[in-house]
């Protein structure tokens, strides 16, 4: 069991493809044995032990998020398939796992894997997208009377309601 937060290199060793008990969303329940750590200045160090962590297969309620994607990217799943998840050769795949700490039910910290990256991510996540001036002039446009703290609705002024209007 790991004890310190950190990014690690792992190899899973065992998992299972289920459903949640408390939504019965599908997740997959992998077990990771630790091959390295990530130090301070970017060199893996040797590391052991194994960790076990649990991913939900969706976001709101629906199948997609980052594990999705993860078991697609990471580990060659097809995304077609439950099944075909619990067939794809995990255990031939190294990876990055992130863990980071988080309470348990009693308030106590214990370290908990996060997020799946592929061996050589370099952190971020996720590659940066251009931007694009048209779509952020579009939304400006859009989220105007918000962003300035707008309200769709003209408030009326104390001194024109109908004493007639108020419910009480």
């Amino acid at each position: 069991m790991l004890r310190q937060p950190g990014i690690y290199r792992a190899r899973p060793s065992e998992w299972v493809v289920q459903e949640a008990k408390s939504s019965g969303n599908p997740m997959i329940v992998i077990k990771f044995d630790v091959l390295a750590m990530k130090q301070p200045n970017g060199d893996w160090a040797t590391g052991h032990g194994n960790i076990t962590g649990w991913f939900s297969l969706c976001k709101h309620n629906q199948l997609g998020g980052a594990h999705f994607e993860a078991m697609k990217n990471v580990f060659s799943w097809s995304g077609d398939s439950f099944a075909g998840l619990q067939a794809t050769p995990l255990n031939e795949t190294e990876c990055q796992i992130v863990c980071e700490n988080e309470d348990d039910e009693d308030g106590n910290p214990r370290v908990k894997v996060q997020w799946i990256n592929s061996v050589n991510d370099e952190g971020g996540g996720f590659d940066m997208p251009e931007a694009d001036d048209r779509k952020i002039s579009k939304m400006d446009k859009d989220w105007s009377r918000d962003l300035r703290g707008e309200s769709e609705e003209t408030p009326t002024p104390v001194s024109q309601i109908d004493e007639g209007d108020i419910p009480f």
